[in-house]
């Protein structure tokens, strides 16, 4: 079967296209035919002057523009015939291609294959910001598939997964089939797909917990069976942002993130009013930017928060009870650089949160100790889950018992306090009371 044959408009759409497109570059010109044809110009007119062609200004700047239009008309021709044999090389090769091409019979089309997101539900997640030896991590119950470069296919089907979010190659995809939705929890709406939303939720909080390292889920989505694609609209937990501190992962490290997912979720304080609290701040501060450089710091006033829901029992002396609870909880080799760290990081969001600007020295301590001190934000909502028990009062008492204030303390704090009362008849008044109690 000849070429022709095949497909009859196969040559003939040749006819025109070299000059159709060629005339298209006539006007392109390079910025060295700009240079060139300006300079030929200049030149033109102290040579029209000696000869005494252009005995006036006037005549000599005729001249100029006269030979610098010459140049460009000269530069435009080069252009399309330099265009239209490039052209005309490509054309021929296509067509000897085309000619030389073996027909191959038809076949029957095969049955397509069972792809995986024909299951019944395949949750989807765009990853952003994970660095890794491989291009695929395979963990018990789901996949993270690389985008990797120069594989434009998979791009673009990312992009129809994801149709708000912005897919890049390096960008890895989340993939969690179900069989079935797995049940929402008693009192909850359930819109159709069980708890696949907060799964996926919980499998990004498990990687945050996991290690040090600002891994982001961009945006979600899931497929019904019937092939509908259903994207979830961004929130609080839901982020796209650049980073320099870049999430790592390997396969070696998947058996131990399986282990640690099949734990927490069964620890006591997993659904406590507490840890729900310290889960959103958590999730909320990793997914804000981290600048030191515009001072957008605002992390650490969400992850302090988080620390507070975990550790406080009231409101007073928060950054001794934040720091001498979690360093006993952690129980690390060094508690007192431990419990150093969470006060100087309390420092910093009382700087933030009270409207002052961040010094310096502030910004030096931060930017070396950043890593040490989210890796200790962690390490503690990690503990927490594994000692603390679910109930408000009981965890309450059981922080009390790790750390609680001194008489001492308090009492400091009195003398603190009535030492900036100035009317004297106050201080009568609260003498007599103290007196009576």
């Amino acid at each position: 079967m000849s070429m022709s044959e095949q497909n009859p408009d196969a040559l003939q759409r040749y006819s025109t296209k070299p000059v159709k497109y060629a005339w298209r570059s006539t006007g392109h010109f390079s910025k060295q035919q700009i240079i060139f044809s300006s300079i030929l110009g200049l030149i033109a007119a102290p040579i029209a002057y000696a000869l005494g062609l252009a005995p006036s200004i006037r005549m000599g700047v005729l001249a100029v523009l006269i030979v610098t239009a010459i140049a460009l008309f000269l530069a435009a021709l080069y252009n399309f015939l330099r265009t239209r044999a490039l052209i005309h090389r490509e054309q021929q090769e296509e067509i000897l291609a085309l000619r030389n091409r073996v027909p191959v019979p038809l076949q029957p089309a095969p049955a397509p294959a069972r792809r995986r997101c024909d299951m019944p539900f395949t949750a989807y997640a765009l990853v952003k910001n994970l660095g890794s030896s491989g291009d695929e991590l395979q963990f018990q119950d789901f996949c993270l598939r690389k985008l990797r470069a120069g594989r434009r296919a998979e791009v673009d089907e990312a992009r129809k997964t994801f149709p708000r979010g912005r897919v890049s190659f390096g960008d890895w995809v989340y993939e969690r089939i179900y069989q079935q939705p797995p049940p929402v929890a008693q009192g909850q709406q359930d819109i159709g797909f069980g708890r696949i939303p907060s799964q996926s939720e919980d499998d990004l909080l498990i990687f945050r917990l996991f290690k040090v390292g600002d891994i982001c889920f961009s945006e979600q989505s899931i497929r019904s069976p019937d092939g509908t694609l259903n994207t979830q609209y961004p929130y609080w937990a839901i982020s796209d942002v650049n980073t320099t501190l870049r999430y790592s992962m390997d396969q070696d490290d998947c058996a131990s993130w399986d282990a640690l997912a099949l734990e927490l979720p069964t620890c006591e304080g997993w659904n406590s009013t507490w840890f729900q609290t310290a889960r959103r701040f958590f999730l909320s501060g990793g997914a804000k930017e981290f600048n030191l450089h515009w001072d957008i710091v605002d992390r650490i006033v969400d992850y302090m928060v988080a620390l507070e829901a975990v550790l406080s029992t009231d409101k007073d002396y928060l950054r001794r009870q934040l720091s001498q609870r979690g360093s006993r909880l952690l129980n690390p080799a060094a508690p007192e650089e431990c419990a150093r760290l969470i006060k100087r990081f309390y420092d910093v969001r009382s700087t933030i949160a009270h409207g002052s600007k961040l010094s310096e020295r502030d910004k030096d301590y931060i930017r070396n100790s950043r890593s040490d001190f989210e890796a200790v934000v962690r390490s503690v909502l990690i503990a927490a889950l594994r000692t603390l028990p679910s109930d408000d009062a009981d965890q309450k008492r059981r922080l009390t018992v790790l750390f609680d204030v001194s008489d001492e303390d308090l009492a400091n704090k009195v003398e603190e306090i009535f030492s900036r009362i100035t009317n004297d008849e106050e201080k009568g008044r609260l003498i007599a009371r103290l007196n009576n109690l």
